[in-house]
């Protein structure tokens, strides 16, 4: 897993700092804003609802064996391409962007469960080679339902952050601390 997360900071690194061409940057910069003013301007609850719907929904395919990986893939690179013309219109150079991203608590939450999502992926082709499908198949649903967990929660933080704008992102690390402990609580409980 945590090679995978590597590979993932990697690529969305590495995109980010691959130029945009120019004929495609205007319109990856409109499709990002658009995405940002239709959240800015909803209710909290509803903010958290449609991240949540739209990160969920690209975890839930990056399960899928095969598939799985090339969406990762995609993904990584498509959010690094997001910052690279992001980074064409506005000036802001793209390593400063991308110490945005990462500066940003959901982003600690939502590249792991993404990575996580990956690598069951790859752990279910090789279970399929290894006749262990069945054994794998049930702790993918396990893996799965924390990935909606750590999912859902940086949807939440996100969501605070567009609320509360940069008053938001040293909130938002706030509310990560009781997250990570509890979730640290739950794991201590569950090898007990």
């Amino acid at each position: 897993m945590a090679l995978i997360f590597v590979a993932d900071l990697a690529l969305f690194i590495a995109s980010s700092l691959y130029p945009v061409p120019p004929s495609d940057v205007e319109s990856v910069v409109n499709q990002a804003k658009g995405l940002v003013e239709g959240l800015s301007q909803a209710p909290l609850p509803v903010k958290v609802l449609l991240i949540f719907a739209n990160n969920a929904r690209i975890a839930v395919v990056e399960f899928v064996p095969v598939l799985g990986t090339i969406v990762f893939a995609v993904s990584s690179f498509t959010t690094g391409q997001v910052l690279s013309a992001t980074a064409a219109t506005t000036g802001i150079p793209s390593p400063l962007l991308v110490f945005a991203v990462f500066f940003s608590p959901h982003s600690w939450l939502e590249l792991p469960a993404y990575a996580l999502a990956a690598a069951q992926s790859l752990l279910l082709i090789y279970a399929a080679a290894t006749r262990s499908f069945k054994f794998e198949l049930r702790r993918t649903g396990v893996v799965m339902a924390i990935d909606m967990v750590v999912l859902f929660y940086a949807a939440f933080l996100e969501s605070v952050t567009i609320e509360l704008g940069l008053l938001g992102v040293p909130v938002a690390w706030v509310l990560l601390v009781p997250f990570l402990l509890g979730g640290y609580l739950a794991y201590r409980s569950a090898r007990a």
